[in-house]
Order: structure tokens, then sequence, then C-alpha cells
């Protein structure tokens, strides 16, 4: 079973974002940030399970789950010192992750479900770092967004924000008002344009040196068959 989830960790690391992403949905308000907290857990968890072979990723998803228990702490004492005082970890641990996705597409020759999951995680994983990096922003100067409601619609309705950032939609119902706030989301739909054209770039251009590698593979040996059949006659 470990075997299986080693050949198809990005496989697992997307199913558990995704988790990540959606699961809160499905959980009753009345649950508060128990949900959140075990969502957050379960994927430090994948992680740590998915890239324990490597020394510097196992300890860093060991100390992530120590400062995530602290924040569950403070998130029960006050809510409002939550993004404030540990956004920086959360953003911390979607960068390293991220880091480790962008250098499987990079790297990996051949296009396969594993570099298709790597490149659909990738994009989600910046989606959750900008909601991150927007929320502590939002709890840090109030206000720095306009129309995200009450406090409990404010993380999902960022969320969304970043989704259109990031896709470079610009629908114009949520928009920045501070300095920070407007810089920031500037940057990151560079970032967002830059995924949708270098990163996928690179996935269609090794789609299609793969194509072509086959097709050379596959002329190579008929052309040796038919050779063998000249000699043969």
């Amino acid at each position: 079973m470990l075997k299986k989830l080693h050949e198809n960790r990005y496989l697992t690391l997307l199913i558990s974002t995704f988790l990540l992403l959606y699961g809160q949905i499905l959980a009753p308000e009345s649950w508060g940030v128990y949900p959140k907290t075990f969502l957050f857990l379960q994927h430090g968890g994948v992680g740590l399970l998915l890239f324990f072979e490597k020394k510097y990723l196992r300890n860093f998803f060991l100390f992530f789950f120590i400062l995530l228990t602290l924040s569950f702490v403070v998130d029960l004492l006050d809510p409002k010192m939550y993004y404030r005082y540990f956004g920086f970890v959360y953003v911390l641990y979607f960068c390293v992750l991220s880091a480790n996705v962008f250098k499987k597409i990079l790297t990996e020759k051949r296009v396969n479900k594993e570099m298709l999951a790597a490149v659909m995680c990738g994009f989600v994983l910046l989606i959750l770092l900008t909601s991150i990096i927007f929320i502590t922003i939002e709890n840090m100067n109030h206000e720095s967004f306009s129309n995200l409601g009450e406090a409990g619609e404010k993380l999902n309705n960022l969320r969304y924000f970043s989704f259109i950032c990031l896709l470079t939609v610009g629908f114009g119902d949520i928009v920045p008002l501070t300095t920070l706030a407007k810089n920031t989301t500037g940057f990151l739909c560079l970032i967002g344009h830059f995924y949708t054209v270098i990163v996928m770039g690179i996935f269609i251009g090794k789609y299609i040196n793969n194509l072509s590698d086959a097709d050379s593979g596959e002329s190579s040996e008929s052309s040796k068959s038919s050779e063998q059949s000249k000699i043969g006659e």
C-alpha cells in the first residue's frame, strides 16, 4: 500500500489538496475550527508520508505539525490572531510544497499521470498559498479588500478571489483597496499568468517530444523489420 502511494505520490497529494480546498464545505458551521485543523493535519500527514525519505522535508513537516498544534490553540483563544501571527507558517508550508511540485514538472522527462497530477497540484497549491496571503493581509489591515462579507465568509471569498486572480479573469466583485493589497494582487496575477503560459508550455512541449520519440521508435523498428525481411529473402 505504501509503495503504491509513493509511486503515485503527486496524484495522492492532489487528492489531499482538493480535500483541503473543498473539504470544509461538507462540515457544519457548528463544528467551528475543528474541520479546518483536521484538513491541514491530513494534508501535512500526507506530505510527511510521501516525502519521508527526504530528510529536510521530513524535518520540515514535523516542525509544521508542532506549529500547527500551537496555531490551533491560538485559534481557539483568539481567532483574530490566527492568520496574523501564523499566516507565515502556512505561506512557508505551501511554498516548500510548491517548490517540490515545480521541481517534478521541470525534471520529469516523460508525460504520465504523475506529471499531469503535479501540474494540477501546482496550480491548486498556488491558489491555497494566494488565499493565505490575502487573508493575512486582511487580518493585518481590515478592509484591505471590498465585499468580503462577514468574518466567517472572508476566507472563502478570498479563496474565490485567488481563483479569479490566478486565472486572470477579473470579475470585479472583490477589489483590493489598500496599497499593499493592490501590489500583492498584481504580483500574484503575474505569477498566475506565468504558470498558465510557462508551466503549461513546458508540459505541452514535453508531451510533443514524447510523441515524436514514440514515432521515431516505431519508424526505427519498422525499418529494422524490413531490413531483416530483405535479408531473409
